[in-house]
This record gives structure tokens, sequence and C-alpha cells, in this order.
């Protein structure tokens, strides 16, 4: 089974199709019923394979390899009477750790949360996210030792939306100091333990510029090399990160967190490349998943004693319609593709899990 993973929009999360396999169809632009010359291998996926980018931007996630991948034994040479190629796809959801700052005031905290629940309850019903979360700092002083620990206060698992938002009720913003670049770079440790084949992503939210230097355990009060440490932590390459300001306004401030936002990879365009928590519309388009599917898959040329292929799509017949409205139909004259057509095509891009099998009918002596 080959992997569909999601390009998001960021107008990215992100449709990564990945898999080890022979036989490979041209590339469709999403909902598009023509093959273009997308290159060997890749399916539904434009030009920057693996992309999850807003309108102005593309941010490449990883390439695939074969976006559609036969489970049986693909046919070369001759058609084989009765033979059948199967092809299986899933999309997989998206896993996102939020990296909460707790060292804001009261009005600040009301603001971060409401935004947040608002956000990750509608991905997380229209685009299956799993979300984690771990708040910062942990109670004590200011840039003291116990402030970051390998503490995650909801995993990143099935359900996790509730959790995330009972998390967040439950909370307080009492914490002291901003500790920026030990947060991170203990969430980054847990979700690259995380094991589960999602794409994984994090995002850090907080309403100022770094204020404590160094790693857990050894943090110290040092703003300048507080921001360096942040920028070297948010810029490594494991997994990409966005940044929602809240409450900022403070010109240094602002400079700090659009530093952090370009080296985490997901830099709104303009003067303020953070995502500001007081609207949110911006940050839930970048976040909604946008996919390029195909809808055309590769055939071998039929033989006289063949009469036809029977193509059937999560166990439906699909049938044939030479019209291409509603149904499947050869591509060209060559008869090496077939293309899926109207609600055949629109059941296959809007399906999480897919199965498409040609089955090579034979004419009886």
């Amino acid at each position: 089974m080959f992997q569909w993973y999601r390009a998001m929009r960021i107008a990215a999360l992100a449709l990564v199709a990945v898999a080890a396999g022979a036989v490979a169809g041209g590339a469709c632009s999403r909902r598009s019923l023509q093959a273009d010359d997308g290159g060997a291998g890749t399916i539904g996926l434009d030009a920057a394979a693996g992309t999850i980018g807003s309108d102005a931007r593309k941010i490449e996630v990883a390439p695939p390899t074969d976006a559609w991948m036969p489970t049986d034994a693909p046919i070369v040479g001759d058609v084989n009477c009765g033979s059948t190629v199967t092809f299986q796809a899933k999309k997989l959801p998206i896993d996102l750790l939020l990296v909460v700052d707790r060292s804001v005031d009261q009005a600040t905290w009301n603001q971060m949360t409401s935004a947040l629940v608002d956000l990750t309850s509608e991905l997380d019903t229209l685009y299956r996210y799993r979300w984690g979360l771990k708040l910062f700092p942990e109670d004590g002083p200011a840039c003291g030792a116990g402030t970051v620990t390998n503490k995650i206060d909801v995993p990143i698992g099935d359900g996790d939306y509730l959790r995330l938002k009972v998390a967040l009720a439950a909370a307080t913003p009492t914490g002291n100091g901003t500790p920026t670049a030990a947060a991170l770079t203990a969430a980054r440790a847990y979700l690259g333990a995380v094991a589960d084949e999602n794409p994984k992503y994090m995002m850090l939210v907080t309403d100022g510029a770094p204020t404590c230097a160094g790693t857990a355990g050894m943090l110290t009060s040092d703003p300048v090399q507080a921001q360096a440490d942040a920028i070297a932590a948010i810029a490594r390459e494991s997994f990409s990160t966005f940044v929602m300001g809240a409450g900022v306004t403070a010109p240094g401030d602002v400079d700090a967190l659009n530093q952090l936002a370009v080296a985490g990879g997901y830099p709104r365009a303009g003067s303020i490349n953070f995502f500001p928590s007081s609207d949110i519309t911006e940050l839930r388009i970048s976040l909604t998943p946008m996919w390029d599917y195909t809808c055309t898959f590769p055939v071998q040329p039929v033989r006289p004693d063949v009469v036809s292929i029977f193509v059937t799509l999560n166990g439906a017949v699909v049938p044939y319609d030479e019209t291409r409205q509603n149904g499947w139909a050869y591509t060209d004259a060559s008869h090496t593709s077939l293309s899926l057509h109207g609600a055949a095509c629109d059941q296959l891009t809007s399906s999480w899990e897919a199965e498409l099998k040609i089955t090579y009918g034979c004419l009886l002596l």
C-alpha cells in the first residue's frame, strides 16, 4: 500500500505520496482528468512535490516516489486474461505539537487559548489533525532549573482535541521567564519519538521575545543569548515550526518573533512574519490541506482476445463512459492509460482510503 501524505497550503499539510512500486502514472492537477507531464513515479502533486504552502509560497515536505503502488504483481508484456492490478492509497493525518508560553498576562492568555481552541477544533474535525501540547515554563523562578522539563501536557493521539481543550482550560498564565529554546528542544525530542508515519510539525505560541538562554536544567537570564538559542532551536531541520504571536506590539518583540517565524520555515508575507492570535483566519487557511490528485492510471494495451477491462473503486463498479462525463475512459488511442471522470473522480479525490482495481476480461471461445 502506498501512503498519501497531505500537502498543506500553509496552504499546506501535506499530500506527499510515498511507495515502492513498478507502476506509476503521469501527474494530474487537482480535480483534473487530463494527465500532464509530471514525471514518472509522481502522481497528484504539483512540480514542487510534497508542498504545503500558501498561495504566496510552497513549502516542501518530502518528495514522493511512486504515488500509486500496485499491490499485485505488475502486468508486463501481454496482458493475462483475468489478471487484476490493484491500486491502494490512504491519506495520513498531521501530528502538530503546540508549544505554548505561560509567561503572559491574563488577557493575553485568554486571547491565546481562545484562538487555539477555535483553530484546533475546526482543523481536527475537518482534516483529522492529531494535536499535542507542551506548556512552558513550568512552575518555579524565572529561568530556574526546573522550569523546563520533558513533560508533555497532552501527548499526541486520537481524540486529542478535547484533551487539548481541557488542558488549556485547566492551565493558568503563571509562568516566570521565557525559556523558548529549552521548550522547543524538549518538544522536538518528544515529537521525534512519536512512532507513527504521519507528517509532523510544531507551533510556538508566545507573547514576545525569549528571555532565558541555555537548555533545560542549565538556564540563565540572558535575553540576547536567549534569542540566538531560540533561533537555533527552531531552525533545526527535523520539524518545521509555525509561530503564533499573542498580544505582541513592542518593536523588539515583533522583531524577535519575526526572526523565529522565518527560522521556523513558515513566515507570513509582509512586515509581520508570525501569525497574530487576534485573527486566526490566515493561519487556518495556511493549515488547511490542499491536495493535488490524479484520476489517471496506467494500463496495458489489451490483446484481441481480451474483450475489455473492468474498473472498480472501493468495491463499486465504475462504468465505461466514452463521453467522459461519469465513469472511466481511455485517455487516448494508445490505450495505455485510463482516467476516471465525474463522480468517480470526485469519489477518489475525496476518499481518505481508496482502492482501485483494474481487471482484464477475456473473450470466451
